[in-house]
């Protein structure tokens, strides 16, 4: 789940994407 609310879960996301 994105929330463009909480930045550093969005950041945390984005790390996880780019790591797959």
């Amino acid at each position: 789940r994105l929330d463009i609310d909480s930045p550093p879960i969005t950041a945390r996301n984005t790390g996880i994407i780019c790591t797959i």
